[in-house]
């Protein structure tokens, strides 16, 4: 371990990241919404853009047909104007007007409740989706099918037996993606009530800036970036075989901090052991692992990064560390970063020496533990300055915030360099429009294609793209 004795300081406040909804910078905010507002996408100000989502963008919608009725009327309000006051969602001023382009439906497949009383498993229903999505890949007009999981079906979602699991949303990403399909999810469960205003103005946002990415869109990009880092996050899935078991790395790597260039890729080896219920790989295996990220940043950028940044949601051993560091002996900087979700380290903001703060602890504070480990909040409070007065936004609304706890196996960077990656990297998850997420979006999405890809029965290679929009 090398902490390189940089004086990590005990206690400070980082400021909040800022990102861009123009190629120029010329307009930027904290606030995801408040850009998309005031100026829309960041695509949209690329003259000429062949890359920006088309006009309009096809939706194949798949439902249950005891539901179309209410199902459309809610995707209808995506093209219409809803307002409702709140300190961080905005009016939702339409489809169009926001980004720029048409959201249309264009297919539709509806299916009987009758089909689905008939099933008598999980992968009958599943069959079920299956068939049309590989139908809609024949129609070949759609950008982004919506697929509507009903409440009569919820008891297929989730199975669990002994050496078994089935996940119903996993298994449909899974097959969309090795169709070419991106979907969007959406479960009647967790859809709003249409009566509550607050309710379905937030569902709208998130759901049209995920449609808009998931059509190839850019909704933002970071402020400040630097264009040479290469970000990795690795999260492990072990497969159960028959006469042995084999690994599955789940690897996100952004090739800049733009976030517009994300990349899933999948890795196995049965070069790996295990210790208190964490799988490692070996020096060889994490070598060649990353001889290969190497290998992919290069054909992309023509170039090798001048610095490597590696999460991970479970601990370094110092085969791993062994390994990365051959790999990257030719970079001139490498950070190795354990990030752990979920701790059990607690704080309370005070208002004065004597009084306890209405608020929890602001987001961005950093607590220094030792010389390898300290706290972030990357969820808590943030403080918005209104015409009037400043005023106190807490995205979760209740409980106290717990922080990420920070563990640095190697590298160099100062604790503010290391916090203010991680805090940018929260605001990336392109598949919902908080203000941020806890998780930085390396992780977020190298622990989704780890998950995902158990649910495939043979390890699926060179058959699932590597666009991270098939996956969110």
């Amino acid at each position: 371990m090398n902490t390189n004795n940089n004086n990590w300081t005990p206690y400070f406040i980082m400021k909040e990241p800022t990102l861009s909804f123009h190629i120029e910078d010329k307009f930027v905010s904290e606030s995801k919404i408040d850009g998309l507002f005031n100026w829309g996408p960041f695509d949209s100000s690329i003259s000429n853009n062949p890359c920006k989502p088309p006009n309009p963008i096809k939706i194949g919608l798949i439902g249950l047909k005891e539901k179309e009725t209410f199902l459309t009327t809610f995707l209808e309000k995506l093209n219409q104007h809803s307002e409702v006051d709140d300190l961080y969602l905005k009016t939702y001023k339409g489809f169009r007007e926001i980004y720029g382009t048409n959201l249309q439906i264009s297919a539709k497949e509806m299916i009987p409740n009758k089909k689905f009383d008939e099933c008598k498993t999980e992968n009958e229903v599943l069959d079920i989706y299956t068939k049309i999505i590989s139908k809609l890949k024949d129609i070949g007009s759609i950008d982004v099918a919506i697929i509507f999981i009903p409440n009569e079906i919820e008891r297929w979602t989730e199975i669990r037996g002994e050496n078994y699991y089935f996940n119903l949303h996993d298994k449909i990403k899974l097959n969309s993606a090795t169709f070419g399909v991106r979907t969007q999810i959406i479960r009647e469960k967790r859809m709003p009530n249409l009566s509550n205003e607050k309710s379905v103005l937030k569902r709208l946002w998130w759901l049209s800036g995920a449609l808009y990415t998931k059509a190839g869109g850019v909704l933002y990009r970071l402020a400040e970036f630097s264009e040479r880092i290469l970000y990795v996050g690795l999260s492990y899935a072990i497969l159960p075989l028959s006469s042995s078991k084999k690994i599955l790395i789940g690897v996100a790597q952004l090739f800049d901090e733009h976030g517009n260039n994300i990349r899933i890729d999948l890795f196995s080896t049965s070069d790996f052991i295990e210790y208190s219920r964490n799988p490692y790989l070996s020096e060889i295996a994490s070598r060649t692992v990353f001889e290969k990220i190497l290998d992919i940043y290069r054909a992309s950028r023509m170039t090798f990064p001048s610095k490597v940044i590696v999460h991970k949601n479970t601990p370094f051993n110092k085969h791993e560390i062994n390994g990365i560091r051959q790999a990257t002996s030719s970079i001139d900087r490498l950070e190795l970063l354990h990030i752990q979700k979920n701790t059990p380290y607690k704080a309370l903001r005070l208002f004065n020496s004597k009084q306890g703060h209405r608020y929890p602890v602001l987001r961005g504070s950093v607590l220094r533990l030792d010389d390898y480990n300290f706290l972030l909040w990357t969820s808590g409070s943030i403080e918005v300055k209104t015409s009037s007065k400043n005023l106190n936004y807490y995205q979760e609304m209740r409980h106290i915030p717990s922080p990420l706890l920070v563990r640095r196996y190697y590298g160099v960077d100062t604790m503010p360099e290391v916090s203010t990656e991680i805090l940018k990297l929260t605001k990336l998850n392109f598949n919902n429009l908080q203000y941020y997420n806890k998780f930085p979006v390396t992780l977020d999405f190298a622990s989704r294609i780890a998950k995902i890809s158990k649910q495939a029965q043979d390890f699926p290679s060179d058959s699932l793209p590597k666009d991270f929009r098939y996956y969110i």
